[in-house]
């Protein structure tokens, strides 16, 4: 017996065409929205470019001024922050922290950047921290250790955690210092000595004293001699550690927020040069645009004053009218207490038990003699 053929399946003209179509939108929706993300991950040549160009001293050199400025010394004013770097390279850096932060999987469009960081034996996830952090204002007017601190507290770690957490950072930062490589008799190269130095102190006076007194309950024994010597210099570092702790005024200028609009460059040239980073502009105007910066912060304060005034004058107003209302509730709550409901129970005190009022009493009639019977 020969098995039966298959019986081919049939299906309607009408409803083969409305799945045909339906799975062509899906795909020409699937392209495009795979397109989009393509679109969006793809690398700014601003950025591809930037990073073919480095070399392992321009990194080092980099690093060296951001860690100095971030254990070492706070930057004397913004306009002198970064004055240490050129507004071309600024640009760069700038623009690659900005890229990091949004786009972490950068696959092998910043091979050169690997490249370097593996030659020098870079830990790359500690850099890209630092370029991230870069390439974000608000997030460089705070050092990484007060960074690490102020997460520690919003995580409400204890002390001691804290300590470990900042000691973890500190070790961190001195990884990535004693690997540099900046360029030699440049003022990157004087400052990687002192930055590690630092970190060291950091270490000897603050972070392990202060461990050892939690853990421990006392510090660990030293002669008088070495007490006296280290007391100065723990005091000096004390004052540092904490100075470090403080917020940082960063010169937006130079991320291409400008305070003043009447001095910023004109939204024609920026529309036909809409790149990431910060705008080239030369140093007569970096130290005018921060003139108009610390005059614009001051108008804002001020502003920001008489909103809060205005606030407090209409919270005012709604606790008088709060009162006001309360007290004419008060009055017609005593007006409804004077007088007395019918059948009110007054308690007469003298005799005892609750009697009713003497104007509500109920009147007495004196009932009719009885007629005497007749004897007959």
């Amino acid at each position: 017996m020969s098995p039966e053929k298959p019986q081919p399946r049939h299906t309607s003209s009408g409803f083969r065409s409305l799945f045909g179509r339906f799975r062509g939108n899906s795909n020409k929706k699937s392209t495009k929205s795979a397109d989009i993300d393509l679109e969006s991950a793809k690398t700014p040549r601003l950025v591809k470019a930037f990073v073919n160009s480095l070399v392992a001293s321009q990194l080092s050199d980099f690093l060296s001024w951001f860690l100095y400025h971030d254990v070492v010394e706070l930057p004397e004013s913004p306009s002198h922050w970064y004055k240490a770097i050129g507004s071309m390279e600024l640009r760069g850096w700038i623009a690659l922290g900005a890229f990091l932060a949004k786009n972490p999987q950068h696959g092998f469009d910043l091979v050169v950047l690997d490249s370097i960081c593996d030659r020098l034996k870079l830990p790359k996830s500690l850099v890209w921290e630092c370029l991230i952090q870069f390439g974000d204002p608000e997030k460089m007017a705070w050092t990484q250790v007060a960074t690490a601190i102020k997460l520690a507290k919003h995580h409400r770690m204890t002390e001691l955690e804290t300590l470990a957490t900042v000691q973890d950072k500190l070790r961190d930062l001195y990884q990535i210092a004693k690997r540099l490589k900046p360029t030699a008799g440049s003022m990157f190269a004087d400052m990687l000595p002192i930055i590690m130095q630092r970190l060291q102190d950091l270490q000897k006076h603050i972070i392990t004293p202060r461990v050892d007194l939690l853990t421990q309950g006392r510090p660990r024994t030293a002669n008088s001699t070495d007490i006296d010597r280290n007391s100065n210099e723990s005091n000096r570092i004390t004052y540092l550690y904490e100075t470090m702790q403080q917020e940082r005024q960063v010169p937006l200028i130079r991320y291409g927020i400008f305070p003043n609009p009447s001095i910023s460059p004109s939204t024609s040239q920026s529309s036909k040069h809409s790149v990431v980073g910060a705008p080239i502009i030369d140093e007569a105007l970096v130290n005018e645009l921060c003139q108009a910066e610390s005059t614009y912060t001051v108008a804002k304060l001020k502003s920001e004053n008489e909103i809060l005034r205005i606030e407090n004058d209409n919270l005012n107003s709604q606790v008088e009218n709060l009162t006001r209302s309360n007290n004419k509730f008060a009055k017609k709550v005593a007006m409804i207490g004077r007088g007395q409901p019918a059948h009110y129970m007054q308690q007469d005190w003298s005799v005892g038990p609750v009697v009713r009022s003497n104007s509500l009493k109920t009147p007495q009639v004196p009932h009719a003699g009885s007629r005497p019977r007749s004897s007959s």
